[in-house]
């Protein structure tokens, strides 16, 4: 391929940077065709106010679409561009592939709908919002559905490269057909369809956090600005439309001291969530961030093995800090509805009432784990994995405590996923987390955002103009704090403090206290903190404290969202447990929970479920109120 070639393609070559640098002031490239160039807007040194500021270089990529997130919501997103023949930007924070919760890489549980013959069966909604315990959004759901209907998602992913789990005999690991309307796979490999992304044409920007989504003059979205984090350098992406698929933000909790509180990646820092907070765009049930239990006791032999994979087949196993059965057969709540939630709301009440084990976990006896017909492949190859790297052979019952691996928090959403910015979609888990179809939930969406956002573009003559000043805005904040003097806190010690904060108020038990106290703590940072924050190391490339210095301010505005719907929601629900509510109230909360921020401030919104396939009212008939008071109950 010539230089020409690459230019054309949007690959920035050496020859169309000079060409732009020698452009001066060139913000926009002229040629709708041609994907990158380069502005240069003077000189790098900054006065500290954005107003007044030398405008900061940046390179500027024009598409049809660009796709924040490069995990499978992402990737699937961006094949549904690709597939409308509309060009497509993925831009990753990390490294494509390899990143997000997509970066465990050891291979998905993925279920799917197109063995399903009627959106409308009511056996599947009922079970979808069991499953979700009535927090289900169905009018979005049904367009995830009918996707998966349309289109034989398990035969894309085995074309990606995808192979699935397989038994002794042959057969295909996991449920085949375990009703009649979808089917379970394991072994979807993120890296598989990355590399399928490339190949079919996505222009991929990797290791890039975006700072915010920028607007036209009408207020719809029409691109991203964001930080090339090994360059330092600052990139802008125009677009017709965008497509958020950032992830979780379970990385609010994620480390403290030397063990890891979420198995999820440092990428999943809420960013989309402070992002859209910003914009005024109401954010929907942020309470509900999805607990598992891991093994990760001693520090680094994290045995990825979870009762949510095994509590199904083998409820007998899992086992109090006293060793007795907590999901035995003659368990009631757990025997007449074993589902995600519940089950790990009975585990949570052992802890919570002080049965659990010393580190504040449960146990789970891993008898038989490593034949092949027991177990999914990625938990039996973690226990071979141990002994044969480490030599470490894990105790049994073993130590299982609770962490943080998904989230249900989504912006508001039409039916088609876009948010209430025109031009701004959205996809990720949201309530799929609660029922373990998040894999599914996360492929599907992206697929349906990818596909209206591509509907958008396709109607569109040019990508927006965007305000130059909106740009250089974002990035003199982004680089003033990398060049700031002075006497305040380091970077990594603010974030370290807001994930303390997460991890002692916000996940597992909640009481009204300690949200509050969190709330209080979160303002002061915002206040005090953040404006005076430092980062010890001035240099652009590979600066991995000015990473955080970027990402903090979006975890505080995440986690407020998240106090502020928790504060709201007075009841137990999933995976929202108020110890001074301990009890599930159908009655009154049968509802969705918007946390908005308005300038500057932080409201909560209370809207009845979107229930237009099972009602509201039929839900509160099936669902069994299991909280973590005593149960079961009427």
């Amino acid at each position: 391929m010539t230089g020409k070639d690459k230019e054309q393609q949007g690959g920035l070559t050496r020859r169309s940077l000079l060409k732009g640098l020698a452009l001066g002031g060139a913000a926009l490239c002229a040629a709708p065709a041609v994907t990158a160039c380069a502005s240069q807007g003077g000189d790098l040194a900054s006065t500290g106010d954005a107003g007044t500021a030398v405008p900061r270089p940046f390179t500027t990529y024009t598409t049809d679409v660009v796709v924040v997130g490069g995990g499978i919501s992402g990737m699937f997103a961006a094949r549904s561009v690709l597939k409308s023949g509309q060009r497509v930007t993925l831009v990753d924070k990390g490294p494509f592939g390899h990143s997000g919760s997509s970066g465990i890489n050891w291979g998905h549980a993925l279920s799917g709908f197109e063995i399903c013959d009627d959106v409308n069966r009511e056996d599947l909604w009922e079970n979808a919002v069991l499953g979700t315990e009535g927090l289900l959004d169905q009018e979005y759901y049904e367009s995830q559905v009918q996707w998966s209907m349309d289109e034989d998602v398990h035969a894309i992913l085995q074309k990606m490269g995808c192979v699935w789990d397989r038994k002794s005999d042959g057969s295909i690991w996991g449920a085949e057909g375990w009703n009649e309307w979808s089917v379970d796979r394991v072994n979807v490999m993120p890296r598989m369809i990355a590399q399928h992304i490339r190949r079919s044409g996505a222009q991929v920007l990797d290791h890039t956090m975006v700072l915010d989504v920028l607007t036209a003059e009408d207020g719809a979205a029409a691109g991203i600005v964001g930080i090339n984090l090994s360059t330092g350098e600052a990139v802008m992406v125009r677009a017709k439309s965008v497509v958020f698929a950032m992830g979780s933000y379970c990385w609010v909790n994620g480390w403290s001291g030397v063990g890891a509180k979420t198995n999820s990646s440092p990428e999943n820092t809420g960013d989309a969530y402070g992002i859209l907070a910003r914009h005024g765009v109401p954010l929907k049930n942020m309470e509900q961030y999805a607990l598992y239990f891991y093994n990760v006791h001693p520090d680094g032999t994290a045995f990825c093995n979870n009762i949510g994979f095994s509590c199904y087949d083998r409820p007998e196993s899992v086992l109090n800090g006293q060793l007795e059965q907590i999901l035995s057969p003659d368990q009631a709540a757990w025997n007449d509805f074993p589902m995600l939630s519940t089950y790990n709301k009975i585990a949570m009440k052992e802890i919570y009432e002080g049965r659990g084990t010393e580190n504040g976990g449960i146990r789970f006896d891993i008898t038989g784990l490593s034949e092949p017909d027991n177990f999914q492949a990625f938990g039996r190859r973690n226990e071979y994995l141990q002994e044969r790297n480490l030599s470490y052979t894990p105790e049994n019952p073993i130590e299982l405590v609770p962490t943080p691996w998904d989230s249900a928090g989504a912006p508001k959403l039409t039916v088609e996923g876009e948010t209430v910015i025109p031009g701004l979609f959205y996809a990720s888990t949201l309530e799929g987390v609660m029922d373990g179809m998040a894999g599914w939930n996360t492929l599907a969406g992206g697929a349906v955002a990818g596909r209206s956002a591509a509907k958008r573009a396709a109607a569109m003559a040019v990508a927006p103009a965007i305000d130059q000043e909106a740009v250089q805005a974002v990035l003199s904040e982004a680089y003033e704090v990398l060049e700031r003097e002075g006497d305040g806190k380091r970077a990594s010690e603010v974030q370290r403090a807001v994930q303390r904060l997460a991890n002692q108020y916000l996940f597992g038990g909640r009481t009204a206290e300690g949200l509050q106290t969190a709330i209080d703590e979160l303002n002061r940072i915002a206040a005090e903190d953040v404006p005076a924050m430092v980062v010890a190391d001035s240099s652009r490339q590979a600066n991995g404290e000015w990473r955080q210095a970027l990402e903090v301010p979006l975890m505080v505005d995440c986690c407020m969202a998240i106090a502020q719907c928790a504060l709201a929601r007075t009841e137990t629900r999933g995976f929202h447990h108020r110890l001074d509510f301990p009890d599930m109230d159908n009655e009154n909360w049968l509802k969705v929970v918007f946390a908005v921020k308005r300038d500057g401030a932080w409201s909560t919104e209370v809207e009845d479920i979107a229930d237009k396939h099972i009602s509201a009212e039929r839900i509160r008939e099936i669902l069994p109120e299991i909280g973590i008071g005593e149960y079961p109950q009427a």
